[in-house]
């Protein structure tokens, strides 16, 4: 969840953030985990995604954010469970969730730095579009 958290810091604090429509080599591939293992990965990517939002949204697009991404993630979690056949996802989201808000106290410092910090004040992260390079 670096890259997500590392844009939207970069875009807050005054940098351009630019897409390559060129193909990027990624080293290393997924192999077929087990499912106890591939459910884990995804504990960690709610949590990240939390993380990223609390720590760099204003609070009119977090509060956007939860609302959408809270029946999201039950609905992306229910339709890898069917798809997977992983029943271990099942508490996936629940698990995520709880330790963003274990962290809860280091987080919410991590976003008053961040917030200071800003030179944009306007988010504009749920509205991003992909540019046309051509």
């Amino acid at each position: 969840m670096d890259d997500y958290d590392l844009g939207a810091r970069a875009y807050l604090f005054g940098y351009s953030n630019y897409l390559f429509k060129e193909e990027v080599v990624h080293l290393g591939k997924s192999k077929d985990e087990n499912k106890k293992k591939f459910s884990e990965k995804f504990i960690s990517y709610y949590e990240g995604i939390a993380t990223m939002a609390f720590k760099n949204y204003n609070l009119k697009d977090l509060f956007l954010f939860s609302i959408v991404y809270l029946p999201y993630i039950f609905i992306l979690n229910a339709a890898l469970i069917l798809y997977k056949k992983n029943i271990y996802l099942i508490f996936a989201p629940l698990l995520g969730l709880t330790a963003f808000f274990l962290k809860y106290k280091s987080l919410k410092e991590k976003r008053q730095e961040n917030q200071t910090k800003r030179k944009v004040k306007n988010d504009i992260f749920l509205k991003i579009s992909i540019p046309n390079f051509e």
